[in-house]
């Protein structure tokens, strides 16, 4: 069932309270569910990923997998920032690995 607008949302409503032998209320709220649901989904497919910003994500992954020592949770956009700024030092797996290595030295700071 697909609701685009609150018209489409009180129809489908009322079609589940006739069919399903429910309160009107209740299907009120699954159609409202049913509505939310659609705008969300909406939203995300007008959002998209650029490329770099998967391969920045690749790099990520494979540094704390293979380079890291500590399991260390890396905030993405402190990453690409990161990436950014040393871009001329190498390529984008090797500035993985290095700020991999800057993220153990920090956690092993604080221990």
């Amino acid at each position: 069932m697909k609701i685009t607008n609150k018209s489409e949302l009180f129809k489908a409503a009322w079609k589940m309270f006739k069919a399903n032998k429910i309160t009107f209320s209740e299907a009120l709220k699954y159609a409202w569910n049913i509505y939310k649901t659609y705008l969300k989904n909406e939203i995300n497919k007008t959002v998209k990923v650029s490329k770099e910003d998967k391969e920045l994500g690749k790099a990520m992954t494979w540094a704390r997998i293979k380079v890291a020592q500590t399991a260390v949770n890396w905030d993405f956009d402190e990453w690409k920032a990161f990436a950014t700024e040393h871009k001329s030092e190498g390529t984008i797996w090797q500035l993985a690995a290095k700020y991999a290595r800057i993220q153990d030295s920090e956690f092993r700071s604080f221990c």
